[in-house]
C-alpha cells in the first residue's frame, strides 16, 4: 500500500530491502526531509521502518559521504544519529528513529550532547575531517588546520 505514490527509486529499494534481510515493504509515506531528496518512511513486514533518502541527480558521493560523517558522529558521546543500513550512489537507507514530541528538556539536553561531541573532536587539537563532504548539494572542504580557516 502507497501513500503519496513514491518514486521509482523506493520501488527500486523493495527489492534490495529483500536481498539485504531487511524484509517486504508494506507501505511507504513521503516525509519531511529537505528540499533536494525524496525522503520517505518505509514500513517493513518484520514491525520495523526504515527512513529512505533518495536523489537520482545528486553528486555520486553524496550519500557515500553522508553515510561516513553519520558513522563519525556515533562513534562517541554526542547527539543521537540514526545508523546507516544502506547507501549508495542515488540512495541512503536509515535507521528510523521515530517521531514525537520535544521533551521540555530538549535543548537543554542537546547542548550538553554537542559540547560532548566538540570536546571529543577537540582531542584531535586539529579542525577538519577524512574528506570533504556537502553542507546540501554545496561541496564542503575540510582539510585539516589548527585553527579552522
Amino acid at each position: 500500500m502507497f501513500h503519496h505514490r513514491p518514486s521509482e527509486s523506493v520501488s527500486v529499494l523493495r527489492e534490495l530491502f529483500l536481498l539485504k534481510g531487511l524484509g517486504t515493504t508494506k507501505s511507504v509515506y513521503r516525509v519531511g526531509g529537505g528540499c533536494m531528496n525524496e525522503c520517505f518512511r518505509v514500513h517493513l513486514d518484520r514491525g520495523t521502518s526504515v527512513i529512505v533518502k533518495a536523489n537520482t541527480s545528486a553528486p555520486s558521493n553524496l550519500f557515500v559521504r553522508e553515510s561516513e560523517s553519520l558513522c563519525e558522529l556515533s562513534s562517541g558521546p554526542g547527539p543521537r544519529v540514526p545508523s546507516v543500513l544502506f547507501v549508495d550512489s542515488q540512495h541512503l537507507v536509515l535507521q528510523d528513529l521515530g517521531s514525537g514530541r520535544k521533551a521540555q528538556s530538549f535543548w537543554a539536553t542537546l547542548g550538553r550532547e554537542l559540547a560532548h561531541l566538540h570536546q571529543r573532536m577537540g582531542e584531535r587539537k586539529q579542525f577538519g575531517f577524512h574528506h570533504s563532504n556537502y553542507i546540501g548539494l554545496s561541496p564542503q572542504r575540510n582539510t585539516w588546520s589548527k585553527d579552522g580557516y
